[in-house]
């Protein structure tokens, strides 16, 4: 479970750092809200190695050897909820790119949303209940699935390259006219 939470707590700050970069708005990364992004993962994942001394994390009732968080203290749902906005906001700013866009930057945004929507799914349905597979989290198969999709973005759509992020700041702050032949 400590070991999962590695990649959990690094993933939605992951994924608003991608959609700022993907948005051109890394204006964001300037402000104090950079040093939150970076050192709230960190700060959780001590809290989580530490618990056994103060309980926050799994409010003082951890299980050994579960794979699953049965009672989670006030770090945890800090985590959840903090995680949870990241995403979400992630997810609009891709979102709202994505309506503005067309071409080849319309088809990378759309693989990457159709990838995040994977993970929000596996999220609904863990939330309700509804998971296929009793007693053990999907969120690995969902994270697996936004993997792929994010890995034939970058392969079959340049995904990371640098020409779309060079088109917007040079093409869209243009004052000339542009004639391409």
């Amino acid at each position: 479970l400590d070991v999962t939470y590695l990649g959990a707590v690094t993933v939605p700050a992951a994924l608003f750092l991608l959609s700022l970069l993907l948005t051109n708005q890394q204006d964001w990364l300037k402000h104090p809200l950079a040093v939150f992004i970076y050192f709230e993962p960190i700060l959780v994942l001590v809290s989580l190695f530490t618990d056994p001394y103060h309980g926050l994390f799994f409010a003082g009732k951890r299980v050994e050897n579960s794979a699953i968080i049965l009672d989670a203290g006030p770090v945890f749902w800090f985590n959840v909820v903090y995680s949870y906005a990241l995403t979400l906001l992630a997810t609009v700013f891709i979102v709202r790119a994505f309506l503005r866009s067309s071409g080849i930057y319309r088809k990378q945004l759309g693989i990457v949303l159709l990838g995040i929507f994977f993970t929000w799914l596996n999220s609904i349905i863990f939330v309700l209940g509804l998971n296929p597979l009793p007693g053990a989290d999907n969120t690995p198969f969902s994270f697996t699935i936004t993997a792929l999709s994010f890995a034939f973005a970058v392969g079959r759509y340049q995904l990371l390259d640098v020409i779309p992020v060079a088109r917007d700041n040079l093409i869209e702050k243009m004052v000339d006219g542009v004639l391409v032949i």
